[in-house]
């Protein structure tokens, strides 16, 4: 049962706990999406559910062995975009890589996403950054060593992730100051406590 209804037969026989349905509603259950950079029980809620629900599902070893035989380089950062470019569309809607300037050379190590699925249906900056932005960038840099920084727009709700470069701290983010859409998130319509950092 989800939410008092049942579900469908089948429903979590492809992916069970790893359904981002599920995991979504557990987190943010769990702890109502409390704001970033005054608590971080979102993060840890959505890590002790499934660490790599919103990542590539690889084993340990195989991490490892992706931080110690692919070094931090161009490969790398252009690798990982172009592979989140293709396996992670049906996540976060159609994407593409873009350029950037890392250290005076141009690289193909920006993922460029026009709408952000889980931005545009949510309509919340608490969820986009507490369920995707912060644990994402995390999981990426511990699992596989790579820095990423993701910029998400809450104007126009796209999102663009920079692979290879550092986020800035998570007081000095944009992202953690942007204020609730209020009249638009489906959070805020269901609670009176703020989900986002305003």
């Amino acid at each position: 049962m989800l939410d008092g209804q049942p579900r469908a037969a089948g429903h979590d026989s492809l992916m069970g706990k790893n359904n981002p349905t599920t995991v979504f509603s557990t987190a943010a259950e769990k702890e109502r999406v409390p704001r970033v950079g005054t608590n971080h029980r979102a993060y840890d809620s959505l890590m002790g559910e499934n660490p790599t629900t919103l990542l590539p599902t690889a084993a340990e070893k195989e991490r490892t062995q992706i931080k110690v035989l692919i070094p931090e380089s161009k490969f790398k950062r252009e690798f990982f975009a172009t592979f989140t470019t293709l396996f992670f569309a049906w996540l976060v809607g159609p994407c593409q890589v873009k350029e950037s300037e890392i250290e005076g050379k141009m690289e193909k190590n920006v993922v460029h996403i026009p709408k952000c699925r889980l931005l545009e249906e949510s309509k919340c900056v608490g969820m986009c950054v507490n369920l995707c932005k912060m644990p994402s960038q995390k999981f990426i840099k511990d699992s596989f060593g790579t820095p990423i920084y993701m910029k998400p727009d809450f104007d126009d709700m796209s999102c663009e992730m920079f692979y290879g470069q550092d986020p800035p701290a998570a007081v000095d983010d944009p992202a953690t100051k942007q204020p609730c859409y209020k009249i638009l998130c489906i959070a805020k319509q269901k609670q009176t406590r703020v989900c986002s950092t305003s």
